[in-house]
């Protein structure tokens, strides 16, 4: 049995990145974008799906919340002990994945 979501599809066209408007840091601009998900008041927009991979090659992906955005990177906090920890440890390349659905319906 499959399951068809075409119809059930929204349009998250918005607008255009303007290049010429980017600031220097991505940090700048990812508060900006954190704001305007808090202002829309979308529900928890600070959770993220955090990929890691250790020694054994294998992906783990799971959510955590963003604490902080600084000058240089994000803050979560975890368990060392924990997988994720573990994979980080082993392998500090790590990837945040934040869906920020900022449309207006």
């Amino acid at each position: 049995m499959s399951m068809d979501f075409t119809d059930q599809r929204l349009s998250y066209e918005k607008g255009e990145l303007d290049q010429q408007s980017v600031p220097t840091s991505p940090f700048e601009l990812f508060k900006a974008w954190m704001n305007e998900a808090l202002a829309q008041k979308v529900q928890e927009p600070y959770a993220m799906s955090l990929a890691t991979c250790g020694t054994d090659n294998k992906p783990s992906v799971r959510i955590v919340l963003l604490r902080e955005i600084t000058e240089t990177g994000i803050v979560f906090y975890t368990n060392y002990e924990s997988a994720k920890g573990q994979d980080i440890a082993e392998n500090p390349n790590a990837e945040a994945l934040f869906f920020l659905s900022l449309i207006h319906i």
